[in-house]
C-alpha cells in the first residue's frame, strides 16, 4: 500500500495489493477495510471519501532501495570522516576501527596516535563480518571463546569506553565487552547484563573467585539494550572517573 500524510492533517491511503484495515480512534471510533484497487483521502477536517487511484507516485520497491543505496554510502563517507578526526585525539589509548583487514586476517591494528606496540588486537575464535552498513567492517563473535586479546600498559586515572554492539542474545549473568583475565585490586570490568543493562565494575581486592560481593564495586545502568532492540546496532558509552568515583552511562548519545 501507498500512504501520503501531510503536514496540514490530510492523508490518503491506496491498496495496491492485499488488505490495509483502517481505524480512526476517538469519539467517532470507525473501522474501514480497503481491498486491493481501493483508497480513500482525509482532509483536514477529518472527512473521508473514496478515490479509485492514487494522487501521489509513490515509490517503488526498486526506486526505496536505490534511496536508501545512496543514504548509506553518505553515512559511511560521514562516518569515516569523523573516524579519521578521532583516530587524532591524543588522549585515545586503543581503537579498533575493524576497516581494512583481510578476512583471513587475526590482527586489529590500534589507531590510536602514539600506541604501544602492545596494544594491537589477537583475534581468538571470532569471525570477520559486515558491520552498519556495506563494505563496513565488524567481529561477529558466537563461540564461547571468541574474544580479543590486548595488552593495555599503565594506570589510569580515568576512563571511556564505547562501541557500537549488535546483541544477538545475552545468555549469562555478565556478558562481556572489555574485560580483564587479571583478578587484580583496581581491575575493570564493562559488561552487559543479562537484562541488557550496561555494568562497569572495579575490583576493590585481590580476588580469583569474585564471589564475595563486597570485593566488587559495581554501578549498573538502566536497560540500554532492551528486546526490541536485539540484533540492532547501538552505541554504547560507560565514562569512570577514579579520582571522584563517578560513573555515567550512555546509549546512543543518551545518559541511561
Amino acid at each position: 500500500f501507498g500512504m501520503e500524510i501531510a503536514r496540514g492533517g490530510e492523508g490518503e491511503v491506496f491498496v495496491y495489493k492485499g488488505l490495509v484495515r483502517l481505524t480512526r480512534t476517538g469519539l467517532q471510533a470507525v473501522q474501514r477495510d480497503l481491498q486491493e484497487g481501493q483508497g480513500i483521502r482525509i482532509d483536514a477536517a477529518g472527512q473521508v471519501r473514496s478515490v479509485s487511484a492514487p494522487a501521489a507516485n509513490y515509490a517503488t520497491v526498486s526506486e526505496l532501495a536505490r534511496l536508501q543505496q545512496g543514504e548509506t554510502r553518505l553515512r559511511l563517507a560521514a562516518w569515516r570522516e569523523a573516524d579519521s578526526d578521532l583516530n587524532r585525539d591524543p588522549s585515545l589509548l586503543v581503537r579498533f576501527d575493524f576497516e581494512e583487514h583481510a578476512q583471513d586476517e587475526r590482527i586489529l591494528r590500534n589507531r590510536a596516535p602514539n600506541s604501544a606496540a602492545s596494544t594491537v588486537g589477537t583475534l581468538v575464535g571470532c569471525q570477520w563480518s559486515d558491520g552498519r552498513w556495506p563494505d563496513k567492517g565488524a567481529l561477529e563473535f558466537k563461540g564461547v571463546g571468541d574474544r580479543v586479546r590486548l595488552m593495555v600498559p599503565g594506570e589510569m586515572q580515568a576512563l571511556t569506553f564505547s562501541a557500537w554492539v549488535r546483541a544477538g542474545s545475552l545468555s549469562h549473568r555478565y556478558n562481556a565487552l572489555l574485560v580483564s583475565d587479571s583478578y587484580r585490586r583496581g581491575v575493570v570490568r564493562w559488561q552487559l547484563t543479562q537484562q541488557g543493562q550496561l555494568a562497569l565494575t572495579q575490583l576493590l581486592v585481590d580476588d580469583e573467585s569474585l564471589a564475595d560481593p563486597a570485593s566488587t564495586q559495581r554501578v549498573i545502568s538502566a536497560p540500554a539494550i532492551p528486546l526490541e532492540r536485539m540484533g540492532l546496532w547501538v552505541h554504547v558509552v560507560s565514562v569512570v572517573d577514579f579520582r571522584t568515583g563517578a560513573v555515567a552511562h550512555y546509549v546512543d548519545g543518551k545518559p541511561v
